[in-house]
Formats: C-alpha cells, sequence, structure tokens
C-alpha cells in the first residue's frame, strides 16, 4: 500500500542513554535551583549547564564566629563586646537577622552579635532552669520571636538595640 511514496516518513531510532542519579540525597529534598543539584556524598554541583563543582577538592572554610572554647559563668558578667573574645555557656538556638546580624540562644540569655562582630545581650530567659528554646526572625520587619517551652509562651523582643537592662 506505501509503494508509490518516494521517502521515508519518519525513523525509529532506539538508544541507551547514560546519565547519573542526580537527587539530592540526604538534603531534605531541596537543590541549588531548578537547574543545580548538589550531591553531598561525592562532593558534587550538577549545573544545568552540564558542568560539575567538585566541592571535595576544595579545602573547608570554617571559622569562629563566637566563642573561645572556655564556658562563661551563668551571669554573663563579661558578655559584652567583640564575639570573637566572648565565652559561651551552652549555646541552645541560633537565629539570622535581615540586617546582617546573628542571635544566639546561649542558655539563659539571647545575644545579638552585630554586623561589625560586637556582642550585645537582647534578654534574659527566665525560666529556672532554662530549657530548650527556639527563636525565629520576621524576615519584612526583623522582629525577634523567642519561645519559651517551660513558660508556654512565645515573646517578642520589643527593641534590638539600645538594650539597657536585659535582666528586666
Amino acid at each position: 500500500e506505501y509503494a508509490g511514496c518516494s521517502g521515508t516518513l519518519w525513523e525509529q531510532v532506539v538508544s541507551q542513554v547514560k546519565g547519573y542519579d542526580i537527587t539530592p540525597p540526604e538534603l531534605a529534598g531541596w537543590s541549588l535551583s531548578l537547574h543545580h543539584v548538589y550531591d553531598n556524598k561525592q562532593g558534587i554541583v550538577y549545573k544545568g549547564t552540564g558542568s560539575n563543582i567538585y566541592t571535595a577538592d576544595r579545602p573547608a572554610i570554617i571559622s569562629t564566629v563566637m566563642g573561645t572554647g572556655h564556658r562563661r559563668d551563668s551571669s554573663c558578667a563579661g558578655c559584652e563586646g567583640k564575639a570573637t573574645g566572648r565565652k559561651l555557656l551552652s549555646p541552645m538556638a541560633l537565629a539570622a537577622g535581615n540586617d546582617g546580624s546573628m542571635y544566639v540562644g546561649d542558655f539563659n540569655y539571647v545575644r545579638r552579635i552585630e554586623p561589625d562582630g560586637n556582642v550585645v545581650t537582647i534578654m534574659k530567659i527566665r525560666s529556672d532552669p532554662p530549657q530548650k528554646y527556639y527563636m525565629a526572625v520576621d524576615p519584612l520587619q526583623g522582629t525577634l520571636y523567642v519561645s519559651d517551652r517551660s513558660s508556654h509562651q512565645i515573646y517578642r523582643a520589643k527593641s534590638l538595640t539600645n538594650i539597657r537592662n536585659p535582666d528586666r
């Protein structure tokens, strides 16, 4: 029935395409973007352009943001100043501010590391003894929220600058 056809209309080709399993393992299902995927087991970023970045070949870059390796006393005497020179008692929670600051929940005190590296105590957690608590920063307003499990309350910091007495 196709005797009068002058050419091929279609052709079927079957081939095997090799590839990589680039699902991001153990990263809670997230990837760097729609076109890039990170494989933390092998230390490779598979880019959508077909190129790869081998992170395992690069040296780890870790630096201390706060703490000396020694414990502070519970009254937090001498807690203000440059972050790298301040002691920590028991860091329990972290939150990032929208201005580049970092909030450190250090046992019974919440402390703010300002973008210039100075530490300011924001508030004192009154639970005795302080239990695990969590912190979050509103990304639009920059407001700090702290949950207190023992009192069943969530606190909002009234001010993050010009703190006079965090014990009150």
